[in-house]
């Protein structure tokens, strides 16, 4: 599912989505065929959840985030001064999935279609 949430953020970031063919071709057969695509593992990478971030920090959403012990919380909000005004939260596992799944709810996406990768 993580793919899926990475494909959603990398639209509303404006991210062009580009797959490419990689393979080895000997003698006119191609060996060792896959795709690769150029969307960003915002959900599982911690320097491109860092990517997200500041990306949105440009779209004028903040994120604060505490530690649990077996999760993490991420809130998104608008600053204004020396305010900060919640929009959302969100809770999970895995500290990029939580940034990415609060991101696409703060952008207003439902994000329970994503929500069964949540452990």
């Amino acid at each position: 599912m993580s793919r899926e949430i990475d494909a959603k953020v990398a639209e509303l970031l404006g991210c062009e989505r580009e797959e490419k063919q990689i393979g080895i071709t000997v003698n006119g057969y191609i060996v060792g065929n896959t795709w690769h695509s150029s969307i960003p593992d915002f959900s599982t990478s911690c320097s491109e959840m860092l990517l997200l971030m500041e990306e949105a920090r440009k779209q004028g959403l903040h994120f604060k985030i505490t530690q649990y012990e077996s999760s993490y919380m991420v809130i998104v909000g608008e600053k204004s001064g020396e305010s900060f005004s919640l929009i959302c939260s969100e809770k999970h596992t895995r500290l990029p999935t939580a940034v990415a799944l609060a991101y696409l709810k703060a952008k207003g996406v439902d994000i329970t279609l994503y929500l069964e990768d949540k452990k």
